[in-house]
């Protein structure tokens, strides 16, 4: 992170009275709106933490989502040859089951009850994700992937994304990113396969961040951005 502070500081500097509408400009206007002494430690940290939920949560969700197609013969076939709508809810279940945040913290702004439990002001609340998206009394086979999925309401009632006034605010780019990383991989390389030496997938690593570790593949490019990749 210091590394990274460093890094990104001088264009942090640079913007901190620019009326820019770039986000490190609009983040040094607003900020002071928050707290009456934002400064530069302040803007760095979101900064950062915009760019880690930017790249991070998504490397995590596409390890998961290629393990669950390479580990599912029936299902790989599916997703290839059924277009855009099976990627897309291939998507949201890979989302629901391995979305890569797996919980949240939450503070409780006034006394509430939730399932008959008393939670009082200021109280910290721990949001288990990974849980809420497995609930049975939502979601039929809540442990599978249903590509045809009509519960609850869409494919897309899950909280990979949180929900309500703190929902990701990158929800809609993450989509498109697992979703145009799975047509362009299926597309490039459609013979790809665990490796008949790969070691067993382990559990999921990480703690606030969670994915499963390295899998070796093997696989043919077939497409022209592929040319020269060799199995």
């Amino acid at each position: 992170m210091a590394e990274l502070d460093d890094m990104l500081r001088p264009f942090v500097d640079a913007r901190r009275h620019s009326d820019a509408p770039d986000f490190i400009s609009e983040t040094w206007r607003s900020g002071s709106t928050l707290l009456e002494d934002w400064g530069e430690r302040d803007t760095l940290g979101m900064v950062t933490g915009m760019f880690f939920a930017g790249s991070d949560t998504t490397m995590h969700t596409l390890s998961n989502a290629f393990v669950l197609l390479l580990t599912n013969d029936e299902l790989i076939q599916r997703v290839r040859t059924g277009g855009d709508d099976t990627i897309e809810r291939f998507a949201e279940e890979a989302l629901r089951l391995h979305g890569a945040v797996q919980f949240r913290l939450r503070k409780v702004n006034h006394d509430t009850e939730i399932g008959g439990v008393h939670i009082g002001k200021d109280e910290t609340v721990m949001n288990l994700h990974a849980a809420a998206n497995r609930d049975p009394g939502q979601f039929a086979h809540p442990g599978s992937v249903v590509l045809d999925r009509q519960s609850p309401k869409r494919p897309q009632d899950h909280l990979a994304f949180s929900f309500g006034p703190r929902s990701c605010a990158g929800a809609a780019l993450a989509r498109a990113e697992v979703q145009e990383t799975v047509r362009a991989v299926l597309e490039w390389f459609p013979d790809i396969a665990l490796a008949d030496t790969a070691e067993p997938i382990g559990p999921y690593t990480g703690y606030a961040l969670r994915s499963y570790s390295r899998v070796e593949t093997t696989f043919t490019a077939q497409h022209e951005r592929g040319a020269g990749l060799a199995s």
